[in-house]
Order: C-alpha cells, then sequence, then structure tokens
C-alpha cells in the first residue's frame, strides 16, 4: 500500500489552494458557528472560518 501512495503522489501532486480571507467580508457574514472538536470548547463559522470560544 506504501508503494501504491508513493506512486500516485508522484503522478498526482497535491493541490494548493489559497484562500483569501477579506475583513469586510467577515464582518458582513451571517455567521454559523458549528463545534471545532468534541470539547466543544472553540466554534468556527461554516461560511468564513471565523474561530471564537465558545460563550457559555
Amino acid at each position: 500500500m506504501y508503494f501504491i501512495e508513493k506512486i500516485m503522489r508522484i503522478f498526482y501532486p497535491k493541490k494548493k489552494f489559497k484562500t483569501i480571507y477579506n475583513q469586510q467580508n467577515i464582518d458582513e457574514c451571517e455567521h454559523i458557528f458549528l463545534p471545532v472538536d468534541s470539547s466543544k470548547v472553540y466554534l468556527a463559522c461554516t461560511k468564513c472560518g471565523k474561530v471564537i470560544k465558545n460563550p457559555e
């Protein structure tokens, strides 16, 4: 399995996505926050990616 993964990485390199965050877009976003991990300490917006600490 390891060899197959190595061969696949040679022929299909990983694509890099650049996300540009603009402060104005974040301020105008209608945030929908979901927990980032199972402890639910931090929440992230599903639309813009803004991270906050859970107020509860």
